[in-house]
């Protein structure tokens, strides 16, 4: 994290991002953090593009890489395309909470909440420290009208 985005300039940090990735275009580091700030300030088309670049030109992208294009995937309402990748990174690490939250959401987003509720509920049972899981098994339950079952979900996540 640059001492720009630290202090919450984006704009400032994304100026000096792109001036490096044009200034060494093959430097995959530059694309990264470009990519990344993209990311961070909901820029997720730009995101996706670099994100893509960087796949293609790498042999054997890593995870990290996967769950931002994953990640810009998803925001850029390429459902089916994130549902892939994510089932990729899980191929190769089974309890990667980001991919397995991402998945969930991508079934969601998908409009299948029966199945993002049924895949969050296996997430929170494997992975039972993870806050972020018991919170979006929360949210899916909410988004279902049952307030009460959220509610009971977060007791359970935080007890």
């Amino acid at each position: 994290m640059t001492v720009f985005e630290q202090a919450g300039s984006f704009d400032r940090a994304l100026e000096i991002a792109t001036f490096l990735e044009r200034l060494e275009p093959e430097a995959v580091t530059h694309k990264r953090a470009l990519a990344k700030l993209y990311a961070r300030s909901s820029r997720w088309q730009d995101a996706f593009s670099l994100m893509q670049k960087i796949i293609r030109e790498k042999s054997e992208p890593e995870l990290k890489d996967l769950i931002t294009f994953a990640e810009s995937a998803l925001m850029t309402q390429r459902v089916d395309m994130a549902i892939s990748i994510c089932q990729n990174i899980l191929s190769q690490e089974k309890t990667n909470a980001k991919a397995l939250i991402l998945l969930g959401k991508a079934y969601r987003e998908k409009g299948d909440i029966v199945k993002a509720i049924q895949h969050m509920e296996q997430v929170v049972a494997s992975i039972p420290e993870d806050p972020q899981t018991w919170i979006y098994l929360a949210r899916f339950w909410e988004s279902t009208g049952q307030t009460d079952r959220a509610f009971e979900i977060l007791r359970q996540g935080i007890l």
